[in-house]
This record gives structure tokens, C-alpha cells and sequence, in this order.
């Protein structure tokens, strides 16, 4: 997912159409995280049929697109990652005596 969303440069506060984040492939995909290509496809192809996602070609070809709403939905889920980690530091600090 992370490597999807860091293909946006520079994001707009008010996304609203389809951003263009250039060349994506699940072959590349799947050799990165060395999982099976058919994995990959299958998870694109729920992405791309819930209009999360898609390519300018047919077969998940030429410059991919992302929704905004897939953009907001990873921001959102970092944003309680980041929460999270900050509440879980928290406490293991004071858990060693470390007051902030």
C-alpha cells in the first residue's frame, strides 16, 4: 500500500478526481514480496473493482490511477498507526520511570 500512496508527489487537500501515479506492475509487485503474482492480480482486481484503483490500458496496463478515497482511507490507517506507537512509547516509558 505504501508503495501505491508514495507514488503521489505532491497531494491535494481536496482530492477529487483519480490520481495519476505512473507505472505499476504486479509482476514487480510480487517479485518485491515474494508472493505469487496470481495473489497480487487477485487483490488488484478487488482494488480496481471497488474504484480504488486502476490502469489508463486493459490488463492492468500503462500509468496506474488511485482513488482519493484510497488515499484518504491510508491516511486515516497511518494516522492510527501513528497513535498507537505514540501510546504504546508512552507507556513504556513510564513503565521504566521516564516521565515526559
Amino acid at each position: 500500500m505504501h508503495d501505491l500512496i508514495s507514488g503521489i508527489l505532491m497531494p491535494s487537500a481536496e482530492m477529487t478526481s483519480p490520481i495519476w501515479i505512473g507505472k505499476v506492475s504486479p509482476n514487480m509487485f510480487a517479485k518485491r514480496y515474494g508472493i505469487s503474482r496470481t495473489h497480487v492480480a487477485r487483490i488488484f482486481r478487488q482494488a480496481r473493482e471497488a474504484g480504488l484503483l486502476g490502469w489508463a490500458k486493459n490488463s492492468n496496463r500503462g500509468d496506474c490511477w488511485v482513488s482519493p478515497e484510497l488515499v484518504r482511507a491510508y491516511r486515516s490507517w497511518q494516522a492510527v498507526k501513528l497513535a498507537a506507537l505514540s501510546q504504546a512509547f508512552h507507556y513504556a516509558c513510564l513503565q521504566i520511570g521516564i516521565r515526559r
